[in-house]
């Protein structure tokens, strides 16, 4: 006898090809959307490596400008200051190293050599970031009182107290208090 529940009619047929047919769209658009976002995240990790290698590239070219400029005041010192011409030209030298460093190995070479040194000396790794991040907020924290004016906005809170007396203490000067005129009044009295 035959299973009730199981057809062998012809819309049993269709409906199967029909599951079927849905299925295989379903997987092709599944394949579709991992493709996309594969190819999102390609051109986001192409862009991100070109933006970081034009970075590295200026600031390459930064370490040169500033080389070349400390050479040419290592060579204005030579003869007055000897001593400090020796070590801005030494500085100039290790900017040019630097920089030729930059250039050569580019973005992904200085990520190697971070990632190595970091392996090899945690301590001397972290260290030297915090540093860093110290330097680069108070740079920050400085150029940004330097763009707002000329310092920090006193605090609306605080109003400094103002004083009646006004002492000079330089030669010659006097001591000065201010003292009530005739005509002041003072609570209706006279």
């Amino acid at each position: 006898m035959s299973d009730p529940y199981k057809g062998a009619g012809p819309e049993d047929t269709t409906a199967d090809k029909t599951q079927d047919h849905a299925r295989r769209a379903a997987e092709d658009l599944g394949h579709k959307a991992r493709d996309a976002g594969n190819d999102i995240a390609n051109e986001a990790r192409h862009q991100a490596r070109s933006a970081a290698e034009a970075g590295t590239n200026a600031a390459a070219g930064r370490l040169d400008t500033i080389a070349q400029a400390l050479k040419a005041s290592a060579g204005e010192l030579r003869g007055k200051e000897n001593w400090l011409a020796d070590a801005v030209e030494t500085a100039a030298v290790e900017l040019r190293g630097a920089s030729s460093h930059l250039h050569d190995r580019g973005i992904e070479g200085i990520s190697g050599d971070l990632t190595a040194f970091a392996r090899r000396n945690p301590a001397a790794f972290l260290g030297t970031t915090m540093l860093l991040g110290f330097a680069f907020s108070r740079f920050a924290k400085a150029s940004e009182t330097r763009h707002m004016g000329s310092g920090p906005a006193p605090s609306p809170a605080y109003t400094p107290p103002v004083s009646d007396t006004v002492t000079s203490r330089g030669p010659g000067a006097a001591d000065y208090t201010p003292q009530p005129s005739a005509s002041a009044n003072f609570g209706g009295i006279k």
